[in-house]
């Protein structure tokens, strides 16, 4: 349900997770790679992060620190807590391996860690607003997570209405905030805005429509299809 202008938006929404650009279930374009330099970076610095020089983990961190100011008032002592780490380092090996880099962008897996695929190839300053507005995305998690009794979802409805409310929350967040135009491609910004607004749009359409089926077993089936999730057995694979 992307609109697929660019094969920048064709990766994941998710359930406790996925991020901005993305695809939901049905969209089977490809994106392309990574294209800086991954070399270990020194420390983190804007300047390096403009350079390169540093690996995509620490980039995002650059983002996600300069992010937390503009996140909802009061969970600025919940925020301190998460740590971003990159997808391979995933403990879970069949989660891992169901995570693939062509179909998610971030995977949100508890109250304090959230794992992040490699992005697309990006100018900086693209890639920057990337990790501001996805990020942002994944932040309304962890605080959906702090709010369940600091437990993930527990069945596919709570995850809908999860991803919906985040995708609508950050839609209203990047109108209303300031995207500086020297660190951040407006063009760039302008486009998840936009995909926030058909993700937002779209998720609201499917609950609405799945919740006139009766029954909770053929509703949670309808929302598990149309989240297009990683394989797993029982929603609590997706979070271990």
């Amino acid at each position: 349900m992307s609109d697929q202008e660019s094969d920048d938006e064709t990766r994941g929404i998710g359930p406790g997770s996925r991020g901005i650009s993305g695809k939901l279930a049905g969209n089977n374009k490809k994106p392309g790679r990574l294209g800086f330099n991954k070399k270990p970076g020194k420390p983190n610095t804007p300047s390096q992060q403009r350079q390169g020089t540093l690996t995509y983990v620490q980039r995002a961190d650059i983002e996600w620190k300069l992010l937390r100011p503009d996140l909802p008032p009061g969970s600025g002592k919940l925020m301190k807590n998460v740590t971003l780490k990159p997808r391979k380092s995933h403990p879970n090996p069949k989660l891992r391996a169901a995570l693939n880099p062509n179909h998610f962008l971030m995977w949100t897996n508890s109250q304090t860690e959230i794992y992040l695929m490699p992005p697309q190839s990006m100018t900086p300053k693209e890639e920057s607003a990337y990790w501001r507005v996805n990020l942002y995305h994944e932040a309304m998690h962890v605080i959906q997570f702090a709010q369940n009794s600091n437990n993930p979802p527990k069945k596919y409805a709570d995850m809908m209405k999860f991803e919906k409310n985040a995708y609508c929350e950050t839609h209203k967040w990047i109108n209303k905030t300031n995207h500086p135009p020297r660190r951040y491609s407006s063009q760039k910004i302008k486009d998840l805005k936009k995909q926030a607004r058909v993700n937002c749009k779209y998720m609201r359409l499917e609950i609405k429509r799945v919740e006139k089926i009766s029954g909770k077993v053929g509703r949670e089936r309808e929302y598990k299809n149309f989240l297009g999730l990683p394989s797993h057995d029982n929603i609590s694979d997706l979070y271990q």
